[in-house]
Formats: structure tokens, C-alpha cells, sequence
């Protein structure tokens, strides 16, 4: 996230006017987290951490989505779009997640990832895999799984701890339909894109 932002801040910036060195660290940056990418498409929940099961805006391939696009924008290189393209097909595959519909490590969150990369793609694919993914959040099959979900994090099995919040409750939820209503290339995950 801070280096998505770091990026978004350069857009201000001509680049005659950052110092050379500050390029340097933040393009080895980039590249770092490139690096981490593991062939089915995803990224370790932090360094060092093995198990790449987790397919959720926080932790996995649809939060560094937008990061990586960004970077595909800004820098011009076709390999961050190749990442990004790569880390949305595993959305599509694995990102009915059982842990709800919310945005932070549910189904609403990865919608938006998909939507990113129709935004700068124009590929129907990802906007065809985004109301796919949508759909699911009302899907009867799909929510009895996840109320049964067996979660040790949660208070409740099948309901968040915070019910009506924003990233782990239904607002999250409500925010994804009503951006769905509008242009899916207006679509910006609340409170993070720019």
C-alpha cells in the first residue's frame, strides 16, 4: 500500500525534479515485491511466509493488483501488467473466498481487483469475471459456505466481528453494489485507490 501511494504521489512530481537515488530505492522496491510473485499467481501474506492459500485484498494477489497496475502505468513495463494479469486469473479461480462477502478478506474486495484490471485493460474477461464474482456475494450455496466456515479469528462462526463496518462487514458490501451501478471503469476500492 505505501508504495502504491508513493507512486501515486510521483504523478504530481516531474521527474527531472526526484533525486535519482530516491528512483533507485523505490524501483528496487517495486521489483522486490515482483519477486515475490509464486507461480500460481499470488503473494506470501508477509516474507518469509510459505502458505499462499490466502486470496483476499489483505493478504494476497487482489490487494497488490492495483499496486501492481500502478506501477505497470508509471514505469511502462509490460512485466508488472503480465503480474497483475497473472495474479487476476488466480482471483478468478480461487477468489470466492469462505471467510464472507466484506472487502478486507472477502468476496467484495476481490471484485474490485478484477474491476482494476478492466479498467486499465479494457479485457472483458476481468469485467465479465468481476460480475461473476459479484453475483456470488447473493449466491444461497455460496453464503451457506461461508456462514459455516469454520474461522478461529472470529467471535462467531459465519459473522464478522464487526458487522457494519466498512472493510469487514456489510457496508463494504453495499459500497461494491452501488459502485456496480455506475461505470465499472469508475470503480476505485473505498478508501485506498486514488
Amino acid at each position: 500500500g505505501i508504495l502504491y501511494m508513493i507512486l501515486k504521489a510521483l504523478e504530481f512530481i516531474p521527474l527531472q525534479e526526484i533525486p535519482m537515488q530516491y528512483h533507485r530505492v523505490i524501483k528496487n522496491s517495486c521489483n522486490h515485491l515482483l519477486s515475490l510473485q509464486n507461480e500460481e499467481g499470488n503473494f506470501p501474506m508477509m516474507e518469509g511466509y510459505n502458505v499462499d492459500d490466502l486470496v483476499h485484498w489483505c493478504h494476497g494477489a487482489p490487494g497488490i493488483i492495483p499496486f501492481l497496475l500502478q506501477c505497470y502505468e508509471f514505469y511502462q513495463e509490460d512485466r508488472f501488467l503480465i503480474a497483475a494479469e497473472k495474479a487476476g486469473d488466480l482471483v478468478i479461480t480461487k477468489g470466492v473466498v469462505k471467510k464472507g462477502n466484506n472487502l478486507c478478506h472477502g468476496i467484495a474486495g476481490n471484485v474490485y481487483s478484477l474491476f482494476n484490471l478492466y479498467r486499465v485493460t479494457g479485457d472483458e474477461k476481468w469485467k465479465i469475471g468481476g460480475y461473476c464474482m459479484a453475483n456470488c456475494t447473493y449466491i444461497k450455496e455460496v453464503q451457506i459456505k461461508c456462514a459455516k466456515h469454520r474461522d478461529p479469528t472470529r467471535k462467531v462462526i459465519g459473522t464478522p466481528d464487526t458487522i457494519y463496518s466498512l472493510m469487514e462487514g456489510r457496508m463494504g458490501l453495499v459500497v461494491m453494489y452501488m459502485d456496480l451501478l455506475t461505470d465499472e471503469r469508475m470503480m476505485r476500492f473505498p478508501g485506498y485507490e486514488i
